[in-house]
């Protein structure tokens, strides 16, 4: 498999959920900065054309373009190692509580 790249912005709290989230299920994954108005045509690219705005953290792994830190986070649950960030019977009330601080 090659190696996950993982679009993020170095001031995005999104970012860093996704990273926290790979880092603590021990994924590998290289960090690819993107910068607001430069980068703006690769991100689009990216995510394709599909999704109505294009927005940082993006793991790209395999086949898989996840676009979202919840996304993320659950890819990380669902492949990676470690306690489960989402316990089963809880996603539902950790989902209201993201999108509360978002």
């Amino acid at each position: 498999m090659p190696p996950r790249q993982l679009v993020s912005l170095k001031v995005s709290p999104w970012s860093e959920r996704a990273k926290w989230a790979l880092d603590h299920h021990g994924l590998t994954y290289d960090v690819v900065e993107h910068f607001p108005i430069l980068g703006e045509r690769r991100l689009r690219r990216i995510v394709g054309a599909g999704k109505p705005k294009a927005t940082v953290p993006v793991l790209i792994a395999g086949d898989e373009v996840l676009s979202e830190s919840w996304d993320i986070a659950s890819y990380a649950d669902r492949v990676g190692t470690g306690a489960k960030l989402f316990p089963p019977g809880h996603e539902t009330a950790i989902r209201k509580w993201t999108t509360l601080a978002d």
